[in-house]
């Protein structure tokens, strides 16, 4: 697994996904006009499925060539977006 961590911009910050997320994700992926341009995302998208997905980024058991943060303004500020990185090749950093 590879350890989660923030990173922080002047006015941004990348961190873990919680499920508390959740609402948010559902909010902001459940828009038709997301869905309409993205493969994997139903519309509508329920918290049940935010839940779903957050827990499948943030569990343990997975091979860690994958990562998920959610993006914020930098301090406390609201989840406004994800972005992930995957096909992590930790062998060569």
């Amino acid at each position: 697994m590879i350890e989660q961590f923030i990173l922080e911009t002047e006015h941004l910050a990348l961190r873990p996904l919680t499920p508390e997320d959740a609402p948010t994700v559902a909010r902001l992926a459940g828009r038709r006009e997301i869905a309409h341009t993205t493969i994997s995302i139903p519309h509508p998208y329920s918290e049940d499925q935010a839940r779903e997905w957050i827990a499948r980024h943030t569990s343990p058991s997975g091979p860690g060539r994958e990562i998920v943060f959610g993006i914020t303004t930098r301090g406390e500020g609201p989840l406004i977006g994800a972005v992930g990185l995957r096909e992590i090749d930790t062998e060569h950093s």
